[in-house]
């Protein structure tokens, strides 16, 4: 099956997740089809960005203490207390809207003084 994203230069293709190592060596990789690639109650309580995540990350054994670097549409704060029960930390950028408030606690750009 086959997924259809128009603004990409070619549109029609398969989503594939990686998850490899800093020397680019593939641990594990999840093709997307649609919605019997996932199971339901995981993509309600983390997501579609979040699942592909979990199910990478399930492969890595426990105890390892992990780093994990992705997009912005792999970081919402379900998933991310998830990882850290399993010592894996991740760094990413956070969109506003998956913070479930917590961003608004931190102050604006514009209300911050110039660093030295």
């Amino acid at each position: 099956m086959r997924q259809y994203l128009p603004s990409k230069p070619k549109p029609v293709g398969l989503k594939n997740f990686v998850l490899a190592a800093p020397d680019g060596l593939v641990l594990e990789f999840l093709i997307y089809l649609e919605a019997d690639t996932i199971p339901v109650e995981d993509k309600q309580l983390y997501g579609l960005g979040g699942v592909v995540v979990k199910h990478l990350v399930d492969t890595i054994p426990t105890p390892k203490v992990t780093y994990l670097f992705t997009g912005k549409y792999f970081t919402e704060l379900v998933i991310l207390y998830y990882l850290v029960s399993r010592n894996v930390y991740l760094t990413g950028t956070v969109m506003t809207n998956c913070t479930d408030g917590v961003a608004g606690s931190f102050p604006k750009d514009t209300d911050m003084e110039r660093g030295s």
